[in-house]
């Protein structure tokens, strides 16, 4: 069974489906939300309780311990913390991360309702619980200052007004407040005046509570007509709490203004939030490039920042100090769970213009804190990784493959794979994020090995002789398997980490299902796309043309080692058994031959028995100066052959010397006669032979370079030869053909002449009228027109055969191929 078939004979629907998967693979990226993790959300839930007047060992022995002790005894529960304070306490659950958070809130619903019996029961509302996400850090802080308006106020319209605005955002989960400052009137009573009129601070928090209260009034329903009582109770503003009555002594009330004072202020004064800045009006030019510091720190900073710098510092902080803090109210924009959270940040601010317009102008609206900018250089640093991977791959796969179209045709397949693997990723929500960026940078390397596998398996058969077609399936059939084989054993290699438990396990799951989706889409287009493109681009290497220097370079530049086989030249395309099948006789000196099957083959040009065209072609075998260079080339690479396989054979080097020395009698005790000098000859020949023993090839790579240049130098000069050949017999044919042109425009002038004549007799006859006198006039000084342009040709083409039959004064000699090859063995 071929997988393949079908895709390979139907490549219009082919390439329709893959540009479908393009499209989804696109609209999945654009789609996508981005972040700088794979989101892993922790199971927790945090509860709260109130017990007001109670302090913080009360709260941790009374509604802490007793919460504690129901919460242990839910399953799955991985920590528990709880920090109990002044009239409050937080616990919170962290639960396993296989524990489902809803089933979790059940149970701790059902947890609080067993302790609610040994609560006290002076709390004013039971416990309550929220679900929360440790991990979900917000994105964006905008800080909300103000140098006129009190800080209520300023909480106020970030409460009412920014924070109602931000939530409705797309993408934006969460808006809290920091440091809030609610509004709140606090009562300050004097405790020896109530205590001297009998009261306490209990008689006093309940006449408070009992003097703003929103409470229904009732109505007065007569016979025709009932009218509902609508009265508000509440007070607002510390004014209105100053006259409130808290009892009645001697007859008089007893308000709050004669116990104490009623201010406005806030909740609680003892949180809030401030920005630091350094001020730039308290310190010179100098001062502002030091590195602010506080006071304590300058004793120890002294060895690090320099003394002239510390003593900037403390002038700086003499007159004013570097960093102010200025009161402020910050706003926590956190996500959704899926979004992205680099649009959901955009769509913060393209939002900010108009919150600021909709804001006092003495309220200052900016960016404190923008968590996405780290978000947007790492994630971009990956993004290009990927790219520059993807060049790389592709040019070491044009530097070993040297072939245009198998190059072109893995470049195709592997951002395919990579964009079909972002439709995947958002089908099965995942996010872009650091670490899918890198398991795509990772399976860029596996994803294009079945291409090349493919590739090779086809390009085999095109190289056997088989068409690109028939290859296409018998090697999509073969290595079909081996490619399926192949992915499957890959994606075995993450199963380890697609089973790993915690948050190890949790952050590289969609590490793992990333890659293994990458390398299942590059086997099915590998089986698809790949060998469509294979059966349609690609062809067979006898049919690319290369020129003379591309053959000379891979045949001299391939490794010749100890187990090389010498390649074949391919046979010269033989001569047709009939060089023309049919007789046809011109008039001349010349005719078409007719060979019989029983000639023998000699030069081609004899077998149109012309003795002339026989002659033309000898004198452009010698004298032609092409054929001279190319011969040239010849004899040169053939010595070169000689010089290479000179290593094969033994060195032998032999230098002689003749030194004569003369000395005088007294030299020595054997002179013949008195006063004689004695001569001393001395001859001295020495043999040096050397012989290096090629067991690496090295002499015989040498050679077969050589023998490889050899042959090509015998192609180029029987291709050469064959060229100019070629050329003379089309010209001395073309000239056969201008001659017998000019003859016939002679005769056909001589014939239009001999009709003008006719013609003007017969029109002094009466016979013939002006206009066909005009038309024979026309006919003869047409024909005679065209002799100029047949003689021009002529005379260019006697030039021309000049040209290619001269040369060399002392001509030239003719070296068949074959003799050439035999040479060079």
């Amino acid at each position: 069974m071929n997988i393949s078939e079908p895709f390979i004979k139907r490549p219009v629907a082919t390439s329709l489906l893959m540009v479908g998967v393009l499209l989804v693979g696109l609209l999945g990226y654009y789609l996508l939300p981005i972040s700088a993790l794979p989101p892993v959300d922790f199971p927790t839930i945090q509860i709260t309780a109130q017990y007001p007047g109670a302090s913080p060992d009360v709260m941790a022995s009374s509604v802490t311990t007793p919460l504690e002790r129901q919460f242990g005894q839910i399953s799955g529960l991985a920590t528990m913390t709880s920090v109990s304070s002044f009239a409050n306490a937080a616990i919170t659950l962290q639960f396993t991360l296989d524990r489902n958070i809803d089933a979790a809130s059940q149970d701790v619903q059902a947890a609080i309702n067993a302790a609610r019996g040994v609560l006290p029961a002076g709390m004013p509302n039971p416990p309550t619980y929220s679900k929360v996400n440790p991990a979900a850090t917000p994105i964006l802080t905008l800080q909300l200052t103000s140098d006129t308006l009190p800080l209520e106020k300023v909480n106020d319209l970030a409460d009412t007004v920014l924070a109602q605005k931000l939530s409705e955002v797309s993408g934006v989960g969460l808006v809290t407040i920091e440091g809030n400052q609610k509004p709140a009137v606090r009562v300050r009573v004097n405790p020896a005046a109530i205590a001297s009129l009998g009261l306490s601070l209990e008689d006093v928090r309940t006449a408070l509570i009992q003097s703003s209260v929103t409470a229904p009034k009732g109505r007065f329903d007569g016979a025709r007509q009932a009218y509902a009582i609508n009265a508000n109770d509440q007070i607002f503003s510390a004014a209105d709490y100053r006259n409130v009555i808290i009892a009645y002594r001697n007859g008089s009330p007893v308000r709050v203004a004669d116990l104490g004072d009623a201010v406005d202020n806030v909740e609680n004064v003892r949180m809030g939030s401030w920005v630091y800045g350094k001020n730039a009006d308290a310190a010179t030019a100098e001062e502002r490039g030091v590195q602010a510091a506080s006071t304590s720190d300058l004793a120890t900073n002294s060895t690090i920042i320099g003394a002239q710098d510390l003593q900037a510092l403390k002038r700086a902080e003499a007159r004013a100090p570097i960093s102010t803090g200025q009161p402020a109210v910050l706003l926590d924009i956190q996500r959704q769970p899926g979004a992205n959270i680099i649009q959901t940040a955009d769509s913060v601010k393209v939002l900010l213009p108009k919150l600021r317009a909709s804001l006092p102008s003495s309220v200052k609206l900016s960016i404190l804190g923008d968590r996405t900018e780290t978000i947007r250089a790492s994630v971009s640093a990956v993004q290009f990784t990927l790219l520059l991977t993807i060049a790389l791959v592709v040019m070491v796969i044009f530097v070993f493959v040297r072939k245009f179209w198998a190059t072109v045709i893995p470049s195709i397949a592997l951002p395919l794979t990579l964009v079909a693997t972002f439709g995947v990723m958002q089908l099965l929500g995942f996010s872009l994020d650091n670490l899918s960026l890198m398991a795509l940078t990772i399976s860029t390397g596996f994803v294009v090995d079945d291409a090349i596998v493919m590739i090779d398996a086809i390009v085999r058969y095109i190289e056997a002789g088989e068409t690109p077609m028939e290859a296409a399936l018998k090697g999509a059939k073969q290595i079909g398997f081996t490619i399926v084989s192949l992915s499957v054993s890959l994606i075995a290699v993450f199963i380890p980490l697609l089973f790993m438990t915690g948050i190890v396990g949790r952050l590289f799951h969609e590490f793992a299902i990333t890659l293994s989706v990458a390398v299942a889409i590059s086997a099915l287009i590998s089986l698809t796309l790949t060998p469509m493109m294979c059966a349609r681009l690609l062809r067979a290497e006898r049919e690319e043309k290369h020129g003379r220097f591309f053959r000379v370079a891979l045949l001299v530049g391939c490794a010749v080692g100890p187990n090389y086989r010498r390649p074949t030249a391919l046979p010269a395309n033989p001569m047709p058994a009939a060089f023309g099948d049919t007789a046809i006789t011109n008039a001349g000196d010349w005719k078409t031959a007719e060979p019989s099957a029983h000639l023998p083959r000699g030069n081609w040009w004899e077998l149109y028995d012309d003795p002339e065209l026989n002659r033309l072609e000898g004198l452009a075998a010698t004298n032609n100066q092409q054929i001279a260079v190319a011969l040239a080339n010849f004899d040169q690479a053939h010595a070169a052959v000689q010089v290479a396989r000179a290593d094969f054979f033994p060195q032998i080097s032999s230098p002689s010397s003749a030194p004569r020395q003369r000395t005088s009698v007294n030299a020595s005790p054997t002179s013949a006669a008195s006063g004689q000098r004695i001569t001393y000859n001395s001859f001295q020949v020495v043999a040096d032979a050397s012989w290096e023993l090629d067991l690496w090839g090295r002499i015989r790579r040498q050679v077969e370079g050589a023998r490889a240049t050899f042959t090509a130098s015998a192609d180029d000069l029987e291709s050469a030869k064959l060229s100019v050949q070629a050329e003379v017999a089309i010209d001395y044919f073309t000239l056969r053909a201008l001659d017998a042109q000019s003859d016939v425009l002679a005769q056909t002038v001589a014939a239009y002449q001999r009709a003008l004549e006719l013609t003007q007799n017969r029109h002094k006859a009466g016979i013939a009228s002006d206009l066909d006198v005009a038309q024979a006039e026309t006919q003869l000084k047409s024909t005679q027109a065209q002799i100029p342009a047949v003689d021009l040709q002529r005379a260019q083409l006697r030039s021309r055969g000049d040209h290619l039959r001269a040369g060399p004064k002392h001509g030239g000699r003719h070296q068949p191929a074959g003799n050439a090859r035999r040479r060079s063995e």
